[in-house]
């Protein structure tokens, strides 16, 4: 009967042994369900995410269509405003004397490469030429030529303002 006994006993701590790990095992199926549950989580928001940035990218697509086709549409006379350009020139004297031409640094107007040129003593008069030439620039595949606009062209004597000159360029 002893036997019996102890068998009884042996079976009792392997059964409670057994329950043991099944609580263990149910506790670690729910430690894994619930990380499963953050990381399908985290996948939905990381869908989401990409969504949004998928549909950002879209946006930015088609605002960079939309300039192109501007550029490509765009006619020669709405590129062009009021612009101010100053350009002070040294040494006029020196140049006028010494029959002299004087270039300015390129500049845009508009897409059109743009720059400014005096030729002193023009023709070989007591005359200034003042020219608007237009350059080779990056941009002369998307513009319009032959080029024809109006300008106006203001000399400013900064010795003398009473001194100054205006003509309309064609």
């Amino acid at each position: 009967m002893q036997s019996h006994e102890q068998s009884i006993q042996s079976h009792e701590l392997s059964v409670q042994s057994h329950e043991q790990s099944i609580q263990s095992h149910k506790q670690s199926i729910q430690s894994h369900e619930l990380s499963i549950h953050s990381h399908e989580q985290s996948i939905q928001s990381h869908k989401q995410s990409i969504q949004s940035h998928e549909l950002s990218i879209h946006s930015h697509k088609q605002s960079i269509q939309s300039t192109k086709q501007s550029i490509q549409s765009t006619k020669p006379y709405t590129l062009l405003s009021t612009i101010q350009l100053e350009w002070k020139i040294k040494g006029v004297k020196q140049n006028i004397e010494n029959k002299g031409n004087t270039l300015s640094d390129p500049f845009y107007v508009g897409l059109y490469k743009c720059q400014g040129y005096i030729e002193w003593n023009c023709l070989n008069a007591d005359k200034v030429g003042v020219f608007i030439c237009i350059m080779k620039g990056a941009y002369d595949d998307k513009l319009h030529w032959l080029i024809r606009y109006k300008y106006t062209l203001i000399l400013l004597n900064h010795i003398n303002i009473n001194n100054n000159y205006e003509t309309l360029l064609k």
